[in-house]
Formats: structure tokens, C-alpha cells, sequence
């Protein structure tokens, strides 16, 4: 049987622990999901920037779930992994390195 649910990004973190955490979250949730490049990032670090961080990947259709999981869950912000402003509500960027950690 041949499954026609495309595979998406979800996010990307340049800390693989990090990246653990939230997928653990949505997992715990009931949203499928797994993380790409973990492993080569472990092993060479130095290629964090040009792979592009570790990638949760999540099906196309849990996009919009994975979300609403995630801003639910705001004891991510509490725990300092996500620096919150409080005006917007919104993630805080580096403005260096496009970076919310």
C-alpha cells in the first residue's frame, strides 16, 4: 500500500537536544514525527550551519496540529529554551544568526 502523505519540515534547531525536546512533545501528543541530520550533526558539528540545524519532519496534514501543540505547550518558554517577547508574543531572533536559542 502506497501512502500518499507528503513529508514536511516542521522546524529546525541548531541543537539537536533541543530538537529532541519538542519532537518528545509531539510525540506525547499523538503527532508523528522524527528528526533528520541528527546523527551527522553529532558527529560533525562544525556542519550544523550548512546542513541547516536537526529537521523535525512531520506529515503534511499534522503541519497545522504540530503547531497548535506546540503554543500550548509553554513550558518550553518557561524552561529558557525559547526567549518570548512579551509585546508580540513571539519568538525572539538573533539578529546575528537567525538563532531563537
Amino acid at each position: 500500500m502506497v501512502s500518499d502523505d507528503k513529508i514536511v519540515t516542521f522546524d529546525s534547531y541548531y541543537n539537536p537536544m533541543l530538537a529532541h525536546i519538542v519532537r518528545t512533545k509531539l510525540l506525547a501528543n499523538g503527532a508523528p514525527c522524527y528528526i533528520a541530520d541528527e546523527y551527522i550533526l553529532w558527529a560533525k558539528p562544525y556542519l550544523n550551519q550548512t546542513l541547516g540545524g536537526a529537521k523535525i519532519k512531520v506529515f503534511e496534514k499534522d503541519l497545522e496540529r504540530c503547531k497548535a501543540i506546540l503554543a500550548t505547550e509553554s513550558d518550553l518558554q518557561k524552561q529558557g529554551y525559547f526567549e518570548i517577547d512579551n509585546e508580540s508574543n513571539a519568538d525572539i531572533v538573533c539578529p546575528y544568526c537567525s538563532s531563537t536559542t
